[in-house]
């Protein structure tokens, strides 16, 4: 009787177990889309309750990578929308500069002919600002053409602020070397804003590029080149100098930047990152006799070459549009 109560008992828990379990798999084998916000209710922990239990995380993960496909979809869509806007802006931008630069061209040409030799200069250098600016094709110049547009720039500095100097000396052999473009010119400008235009623009700077060399009077293997900017302003307080010669980050810059007018400062920082890594800084340092030095180091070479070829390829994808 014991052996017969067993053998009923047995069948009776196999039986349930088994009616669930199929259960279970008749409603998987009917599953669809749009059932899949069904949940099980799990009261046991037994074989077919762990299976249930599996199939809840299961479709909670399945609506997570839905939601994630959904927003993915919409950021993709938001980057095309910006990737065309943006294409449409450079397209405007290419336009805009050459026309204004023509039209400044041809006024420069009549000044010229009317004899006034003065406005005719002025409107040659903003020419050829605005010529070699909009000339640039490639992340990467020659220092030598990062220099020339440098000069124009502050040659219509002097024009309109006369007591305003500006002198620069260049070593000829790294004259060739390619840097990031448009570095220069932020770094000047800050020394323009934060050093000088509380002296109404007048000051000197001075732009210096040579190769680095060591103790011994010997170039480096690393062939570190060395750019600095300096003027003889008001100088900077401490606390600014910190903050310029800090580690870049994200929240840092966002906040100070808008704050304190860096924008140009930390785009050169964070450029310089991008290329050669450890290997370019830029540092400020409060001179003695008055006003700040910009010292910016460089590799001859650049580093991360990836990243300019990635650069370059983007760059030429803009051109032929």
């Amino acid at each position: 009787l014991s052996g017969l109560a067993a053998v009923i008992i047995s069948c009776f828990i196999t039986n349930r177990s088994l009616k669930r379990l199929m259960n279970f798999s008749e409603d998987m084998a009917n599953f669809s889309i749009e059932n899949r916000t069904k949940r099980y209710l799990v009261i046991k922990r037994d074989e077919v309750g762990v299976l249930k239990a599996s199939f809840n995380q299961m479709m909670d993960y399945i609506d997570e990578l839905l939601v994630k496909e959904y927003e993915n979809k919409i950021r993709l869509q938001e980057s095309e929308i910006t990737e065309q806007n943006l294409s449409m802006l450079y397209l405007k931008n290419g336009i805009n500069p050459h026309f204004l630069y023509n039209t400044l061209d041809m006024i420069r040409i009549h000044a010229a002919l009317n004899g006034d030799k003065e406005t005719s200069e002025i409107l040659m250098q903003l020419v050829t600002y605005y010529r070699l600016s909009t000339k640039v094709d490639s992340p990467l110049v020659t220092l030598s053409a990062e220099i020339d547009m440098l000069d124009a720039y502050m040659n219509l500095m002097k024009f309109r602020y006369m007591q305003l100097e500006y002198s620069r000396f260049v070593e000829g052999d790294i004259e060739g070397i390619r840097i990031p473009n448009f570095i220069l010119q932020p770094l000047v400008e800050n020394s323009l804003i934060h050093g000088l235009r509380n002296r109404n623009y007048r000051g000197h700077i001075i732009l210096k590029a040579e190769k680095l060399i060591d103790d011994e009077g010997s170039v480096p293997e690393n062939n570190t080149v060395r750019i600095i900017i300096s003027d003889d302003g008001i100088g900077m307080d401490s606390k600014m100098l910190e903050e310029l010669n800090a580690p870049m980050d994200n929240e840092r810059c966002r906040i100070s930047n808008k704050e304190n007018g860096h924008i140009g400062v930390r785009n050169v920082q964070i450029r310089l990152s991008l290329y050669y890594g450890n290997n370019g800084s830029v540092k400020f340092s409060n001179n003695v006799d008055g006003g700040v030095t910009v010292t910016v180091l460089l590799k001859e070479n650049i580093i991360h070459n990836e990243f300019i070829k990635q650069r370059d390829c983007a760059d030429k994808e803009k051109t032929e549009l």
